[in-house]
Parts: structure tokens; C-alpha cells; sequence
């Protein structure tokens, strides 16, 4: 078979074809394989991107959350404050109603009655204590005319 001219020299620029054909298909293949890194590093990336989100909407819930119950509990400090001073003012007001019933009935303020019954309890205190003196020397007394009688009739 006779060969077309000039088809040794594409024989010969076929097998550098080859190598090109070869380098190229290397090269689109290293190209694929760097795409695919591409769109896997895409996609990584995304996905901690969604984490992220994540996580900022968890820690904006949370203190949500904390914010609500610092409010939660400064309103109930607040009310309990309210009624605390409520419970006072109302039992200075029943101070005031009695004290007025009590200078009303009696003509005197509740300090003066206080005192009154104060200096009344001390004297009572005091007569006790006298009454009890009085009786031990009573006491004493009679033991020593008893002791005094058997010492006659001995």
C-alpha cells in the first residue's frame, strides 16, 4: 500500500497529537477535579454559613429569653415593692384609726397609753416583788415563833 504523501509526517504529528490530546484531557481533568474541590469548598462553605445563621438565631432566642425574664423579674421586684409599701401604708393607717379610737375613748395618744401601761406593769412588777419580801420575812418570822415555842415546851 502506498502512503499519501506528507502521511509519515502526520503519523509522526499524530503521536505528538497524542500527547497533546493526552495533556489536554490531563488538564481538563485536573480542571474537573478542581471545579468539584470548588463546589465541594461551595458548598462547605454554605453549610457553615446556615450554621452560622443558626447559631445567631439560637443566641438572639436566648437573650430574647434573658430579656424577657430580667423584665419578668424587675416587674414582679416593682410589685412587690408596690404592695409591700401598700401593706405599710395600710397599717399605719390602722395606727392612726386606733390611736384616734384610743384618744376618742380615753383622751390620750397610744405613746401616752404605751407609757401609761408601761409605768403600770413597772408598779405591778414592784408591788410583787414587796409582796414576796413581805411574805419570806412572814415566813422567817413564823419559823422563828414556832422554833421559839418548841424551845419553851422542850
Amino acid at each position: 500500500v502506498a502512503s499519501a504523501p506528507g502521511a509519515g509526517a502526520s503519523r509522526r504529528g499524530s503521536t505528538g497529537g497524542i500527547a497533546a490530546e493526552w495533556q489536554a484531557r490531563d488538564a481538563e481533568a485536573r480542571a474537573g477535579a478542581a471545579e468539584q474541590r470548588a463546589w465541594e469548598a461551595q458548598a462547605k462553605v454554605q453549610k457553615l454559613e446556615r450554621r452560622a445563621l443558626d447559631a445567631e438565631r439560637r443566641t438572639e432566642l436566648v437573650l430574647s429569653q434573658l430579656r424577657r425574664s430580667e423584665v419578668d423579674a424587675e416587674r414582679r421586684r416593682c410589685e412587690d415593692e408596690a404592695s409591700e409599701r401598700r401593706r405599710v401604708g395600710e397599717a399605719e393607717d390602722e395606727m392612726r384609726r386606733r390611736e384616734a379610737l384610743l384618744r376618742e375613748a380615753f383622751g390620750v395618744s397610744l405613746q401616752e397609753a404605751s407609757n401609761a401601761a408601761r409605768r403600770a406593769e413597772e408598779r405591778a412588777d414592784e408591788a410583787l416583788a414587796a409582796e414576796r419580801r413581805r411574805g419570806a420575812r412572814s415566813v422567817e418570822d413564823e419559823r422563828g415563833e414556832l422554833e421559839d415555842r418548841l424551845a419553851r415546851q422542850t
